[in-house]
Parts: structure tokens; sequence; C-alpha cells
């Protein structure tokens, strides 16, 4: 994979939208002109809009807000690890479970190999999307987990909300919706031995400016720059979604899903609605959503009749 360590620092210093001359870039870089120009090219082809105006020099078509460890620590007790850049948050933690500790953060300015529900890769653009992952440890049952995608999401979805965002709701039975377009995505991963320490890596990707990025996703899309004018702090974001994540985690590790349920009734876009459930072997089947039960699975009127599907195999799209 390509080294772009001088090109992000680079990056960095354009993040204030301000201009800023070739020369000046290379002196701060302690680089030739040329090189300069290669690095403009590298972010240039990771999806970074820059403008190069003759007699001003280089400028970002929109300020960005990179990731720092100064700005995340004084609220985040546990270790930060923070990247530049990286494949994917989940996968750095699932390599290295036996040496992370409860509560400990990955983060990164862009992912570039993340990972989705049932093995899909998504698209990343450079300090567009917030991808992070929280490692916990359970000492228990993996039964006992069941539904915690579902408070997962609840929490991010209500920690957006409480920061203005307030068309953003949840579709079963783990992606977070502004209107019925995608904001944000959600995959848990575990490892361990019933009743056992069991190993958590919950993964979490927030589209913030998605800009040229989103001509190459097959879905309807949205990010925080749509929804809001004002420009999101990505470290602000970082902190209020970990705390709420962890305060949500330790909750439901005592609680179970129950005391969620009500709060993803009201946040689910399509309780009530008409749906349809399209399995891996192509069957399909059709009801209104009746919200969840205690193991999370969605509960489907069909008929008269409320049946439970659970997430496993299974897409819900509208219909």
């Amino acid at each position: 994979m390509q080294n772009h360590h001088n090109a992000f620092e680079l990056l960095n210093y354009l993040s204030d939208g301000h201009f800023y001359s070739g020369q000046l870039l290379a002196q701060h870089l302690n680089v030739s002109r040329t090189s300069i120009a290669t690095y403009i090219h590298q972010l240039q082809a990771m999806g970074v809009d820059i403008y190069s105006v003759k007699g001003r020099g280089y400028c970002l078509a929109h300020s960005i807000s990179m990731l720092d460890l100064d700005k995340l620590q004084p609220h985040i007790k546990a270790p930060i690890h923070l990247f530049s850049e990286i494949a994917s948050t989940n996968s750095w933690m699932m390599g290295r479970l036996n040496d992370l500790s409860h509560g400990e953060l990955v983060s990164c300015d862009y992912q570039n190999a993340g990972r989705g529900r049932r093995g899909r890769s998504f698209h990343s653009a450079v300090a567009g999307q917030l991808p992070f992952s929280i490692h916990w440890q359970h000492e228990g049952n993996l039964d006992g987990l069941q539904g915690l995608s579902l408070v997962v999401g609840i929490a991010v979805a209500q920690t957006l909300r409480e920061m203005g965002y307030t068309t953003v709701g949840l579709k079963w039975p783990n992606d977070i919706y502004a209107g019925y377009e995608k904001l944000a995505g959600i995959l848990i991963e575990m490892t361990g031995q019933p009743q056992q320490l069991v190993h958590i890596v919950a993964g979490i990707g927030i589209n913030v400016r998605l800009g040229d990025v989103s001509a190459g996703i097959d879905q309807k899309v949205a990010d925080l720059s749509r929804l809001q004018e004002q420009i999101v702090d990505r470290n602000d974001l970082l902190v209020r979604c970990y705390q709420a994540l962890n305060q949500a985690y330790q909750q439901f590790s005592e609680n179970g899903l129950v005391p969620f349920i009500e709060q993803w009734n009201e946040l689910d876009i399509f309780h009530g609605e008409a749906v349809k459930l399209i399995f891996s072997d192509g069957r399909t089947v059709e009801g209104n959503v009746s919200g969840v039960d205690s193991q999370g699975n969605l509960l489907l009127k069909q008929n008269h009749e409320i049946h439970a599907f659970s997430a496993g195999e299974v897409s819900l799209r509208p219909q």
C-alpha cells in the first residue's frame, strides 16, 4: 500500500480551508515543490477536493476536521489509537484483542478497506466520515448479547439528535438513517467461548461530508453536511458518541435489551410501515413492522399474526 504519511501532514496544514502557496507548504514539510504536487495528487486520488489557483496556491474546497488526540484524551480515559490511514478500525482491533482493555478506542481520518454487514465493503472519504471502533469485554454467555447492535444504533442516533440532527432515525437491524437515506452503519463482531470472557468490537462509520465519493455508492446516502450548515467537529462527535455508547453498553450488560425497546420503536423509521424482508436464498416475506422483541428480532405483522425474524441473512426494504 502506498505510504500517504506526508500527504496527510499536508492535508492537516490545509484543513482550515485557507490558501497556502506551494513554496510555504514545501518549507513547512521540508520537501521540494515537486513533492508537494505529488502529495496533492495523492489526496485528490483519495477524493479530497483541492483547488489550485495560480498566484495563490492550494486550498480545500471545504475546511475539514482532522482527528486530534489532544482534543480527545481529556474526555476519554481509555487508551485511544488514532491513524491518518488504516484499512479497517474493526480489523485492527480484531487482530489485537488480547492486548486491548475494556473501552479502548481506535479511529482514523481515512479508512481504505472498510467492512460492513455480511462482508460488504464500503466507500470512504478522507476526513469525510467518522469511522471508529470500541472494544468491550463481556463476562458470560454470548446469548446475552443478542440485540447489542440495536443498542449501539440507539446510542449513536440519540447522540446525533441531541446535536441537532433531528431527522435521524434507525433501520433494523443496524443502520442509522436521515430520512430514508443511510447516514451511518454499524458492524458488531464478537469472539469468545460460552461462560468465558467475550471480546466485543463495535464498529461505527458516520458520514460527515462524502463529496464525490457518494457517486460510487449503490444506495441513497446522507451526510451531516447536508443536514446542517454548521461544520461538525469530528473530535466532538467522537467524544459524544463514545460516551453515549459506553453508557448504553453498561446499561445493556446489566439489564438486556428490554429497557431500550421503547426507544428503538420511537427511532425506527419503518415502525408500522409495510416492508419486505429479502433472505439470502432469494425468499421474500412481506408484512408491517411491529417493533422488536427482547432478543432484537424484528416483529412483523402478517395476516393479523406477529412473526419474529432474526437479523442473520436478511435485508429489510420498504414496499
